[in-house]
C-alpha cells in the first residue's frame, strides 16, 4: 500500500510524491490520522500539526528507549562482549530511527510552507491546495472525502 500527495491546480491533482507502507512517514502519517483508501483529503495546518506531533512522540518515546538500554547496560555487574555490542547496535539503530523522523519532520514543515505560500502570498484557500489518499494514483474532484 502506498500513501500518495498531491498538489491541486485547478481540478488537476499533481501527484507529489508517494510512500510505501514500510516508510516512516506512511507510519507516522498512519498513527495520527485515518488515511483515506481510494480516496483523497486535503491537507490542513491541524492535520500537520497532527503529523508532526506523531513524530515527536515517536522520537520522544525512541529516546525513552535508548535511556532504558543505557540504564540496563550501567546497572549490569556482568555482561560479555557480545551484550555490549548488542546494546551498542540496539542504540545506534534507535539513534538512525530518530534522524529518520526529523527527516520526516523537514516534509512537514516543508508541506506547511507550501499552504503559508499560497494563504499569505496568493491568498487561496489552502484546503484545496495539497492531498493525500491512499491507494489512488489518479484522482478527480469526486474522490475528495
Amino acid at each position: 500500500a502506498y500513501i500518495n500527495f498531491f498538489i491541486r491546480k485547478d481540478k488537476d491533482f499533481i501527484p507529489i510524491v508517494s510512500y510505501s507502507r514500510n516508510s516512516n512517514i506512511y507510519n507516522i502519517i498512519s498513527r495520527a490520522t485515518h488515511i483515506p483508501w481510494g480516496h483523497i483529503h486535503s491537507i490542513t495546518y491541524d492535520i500537520l500539526n497532527d503529523w508532526i506531533a506523531a513524530a515527536d512522540d515517536e522520537i520522544n518515546r525512541t529516546e525513552n528507549e535508548i535511556k532504558k538500554i543505557e540504564k540496563m547496560f550501567e546497572l549490569s555487574n556482568s555482561y560479555t562482549l557480545e551484550d555490549a555490542y548488542g546494546y551498542a547496535s540496539t542504540i545506534e539503530k534507535c539513534n538512525e530511527l530518530i534522524e529518520m523522523i526529523k527527516g520526516v519532520k523537514v516534509i512537514f514543515d516543508f508541506m506547511k510552507d507550501i499552504l503559508d505560500e499560497y494563504e499569505y502570498k496568493e491568498g487561496l484557500n489552502i484546503s484545496d491546495i495539497l492531498y493525500f489518499g491512499m491507494e489512488i494514483s489518479n484522482p478527480t474532484v469526486d474522490d475528495i472525502a
